[in-house]
């Protein structure tokens, strides 16, 4: 009997965003589950495979995040199983005009307590593990999702690091599990990245803008 698809929706929700594109580079389904391929319709992400979860779709994903970090849902710890994953190139597509592009987005479905989660993650994410965020590890956050980044701005970048960490203790004075901080280039300027939060929810993600910084 053939192994159903399914369409599988994961939203994006963020200020201004008017569109999504993603470029698949790999993906991973269990052995023997249909995949058909990703779209995008608005700020969604449809991946259309099967969902039967297996380890080995978890350690590829864990594999592409390499040293980087993971958000997700009910857990601090990374997937042991997951029903499908893919990699590539995510793009946001503003209103005003203005792009941002995240290299090596992961995006993964597993299954937990009845429900399907989902996890996403990259190289040069960061997560949020420690569940009291103070001002000192919010600059910490800055400063190390910043230093992924290191061949688009230097060690020292020109922007207000204390005030970006401040607006992150803001953001996650109610919720720190499923959180991750990224870098994203932007469209005006190939010296510059733009720093956003993300934080997870079962099949979508809030996320915030909280510091846009240039090399000096």
């Amino acid at each position: 009997m053939k192994k159903k698809s399914h369409d599988n929706e994961f939203t994006f929700n963020l200020e201004g965003l008017s569109s999504i594109s993603f470029v698949v580079k790999e993906h991973k389904v269990t052995e023997g589950q249909p995949y058909d391929g990703v779209t995008c319709d608005g700020r969604t992400i449809t991946v259309k495979a099967g969902r039967h979860n297996s380890s080995e779709v978890a350690v590829w994903f864990n594999e592409r995040i390499n040293i980087g970090g993971i958000a997700k849902t009910y857990s601090s710890h990374s997937p042991s199983s997951l029903n499908f994953a893919v990699t590539g190139t995510l793009v946001f597509n503003m209103k005003n005009g203005v792009t941002y592009t995240f290299d090596d987005f992961v995006l993964g479905q597993g299954h937990y307590s009845g429900n399907n989660n989902w996890w996403i993650g990259s190289k040069y994410m960061v997560g949020v593990t420690w569940t009291n965020v103070d001002q000192q590890y919010a600059v910490n956050l800055v400063s190390d999702t910043l230093s992924l980044e290191a061949d688009i701005i230097t060690d020292d970048p020109v922007g207000s690091v204390i005030d970006s960490a401040k607006l992150i203790v803001d953001i996650l004075s109610n919720r720190q599990v499923g959180s991750g901080s990224i870098a994203a280039r932007t469209s005006e300027s190939t010296t510059a990245v733009e720093l956003f939060l993300f934080q997870m929810d079962n099949s979508d993600t809030d996320i915030n803008m909280t510091g846009f910084y240039k090399r000096p």
